[in-house]
């Protein structure tokens, strides 16, 4: 009988490479007894599983330890058993440790949503959407500690096709034009929806060179790497996550941890002045000579002013 714990196994000495010569001496096949170990190491061992965030259900999943068979030590139990022609043998077991625990996980609280902002998408563009799910997907599970940096460049990385992106719709110089990562500036901006309405410290944004379809003007943060950034910052004592989810023509972030301090966090803007846009004629050598064609059309610019309200016992503090 061997036993590990609470499991036994019964086993003939012959399945274990154990034979006898002269009637008394005892020999035992090392090859054939780990063989036999292994078999049952296979029934045995219980392997650890991380910690985890779960931010769906907003809880943390502590880790579990692993228990496994020790082969070696185990064989050499079964060596002096059979020597002593014991009928029963205690196995060999050791701990096998979690690779990720609670404490490595930087953070101990994911029970309350401080902020979420929600832009909006259309389905139809396989490619823009691959593009923004990508994006997301680096952001996803991203612990904040107190008073620390993130730059959603530096997180999020080069968008090149050796990354995985695609060419779909991007502005560039004021124009809607097709590019390499089209998309992303719509993850920056849901991103940066949700930490201005956390209270997060805004360190570097800058807005598109037009107003945008998905984000009222003032709330988006266009991001071109390296050289255009969104850089944020916890103001908080507590770690904050960031939990992403690109489905069903929705980009959603939410910004999850303790109970934040203000009550409510307001936007509110002044439009300051308007800039006409500027008229561009272009050559076009695939029309008739004399005829025009309206490439797109365009859009006034606009110079606005933004604040930021934070509500303690409905004042502002």
């Amino acid at each position: 009988v061997l036993s590990l714990g609470e499991k036994s196994f019964e086993r003939a000495w012959g399945d274990l490479g154990v034979t006898t010569s002269d009637g008394a001496r005892v020999e035992v096949d090392p090859a054939k007894a780990r063989q036999a170990l292994l078999e049952i190491k296979g029934h045995v061992d219980t392997l650890p599983t991380d910690a985890m965030l779960d931010l769906e259900r907003r809880v943390i999943v502590p880790e579990q330890n692993g228990f496994v068979l020790d082969v070696e030590g185990s064989l050499v139990a079964l060596t002096l058993a059979a020597r002593r022609m014991e009928g029963a043998v205690t196995l060999a077991g050791k701990a096998m440790p979690a690779s990720v625990t609670t404490a490595t996980l930087g953070i101990s609280d994911i029970s309350h949503v401080l902020a979420s902002y929600k832009t909006n998408f259309s389905v139809s563009d396989r490619d823009r959407n691959f593009n923004l799910k990508l994006a997301a997907s680096h952001l996803h599970g991203l612990v904040i500690a107190p008073g620390q940096q993130i730059s959603f460049n530096e997180v999020v990385g080069d968008r090149t096709e050796k990354t995985g992106y695609r060419v779909a719709h991007v502005i560039s110089a004021g124009e809607m034009v097709d590019g390499l990562a089209g998309g992303t500036c719509q993850i920056s901006t849901t991103l940066f929806g949700a930490a201005f309405f956390a209270g997060l410290d805004i360190v570097n944004t800058t807005t598109h060179s037009r107003p945008l379809a998905y984000a009222p003007m003032g709330m988006d943060a266009t991001v071109t790497y390296p050289h255009i950034d969104l850089k944020l910052k916890n103001p908080y004592e507590f770690p904050v996550v960031i939990r992403y989810r690109v489905a069903n023509g929705e980009a959603l972030v939410e910004i999850l941890g303790k109970q934040r301090p203000y009550e409510k966090i307001v936007f509110e803007r002044d439009i300051i002045d308007q800039v006409p846009y500027e008229k561009q004629t272009r050559d076009d050598p695939m029309l008739a000579l004399g005829d025009k064609k309206l490439d797109q059309p365009g859009m006034n610019g606009y110079k606005l002013r933004r604040y930021r309200r934070f509500y303690q016992d409905g004042k502002v503090v």
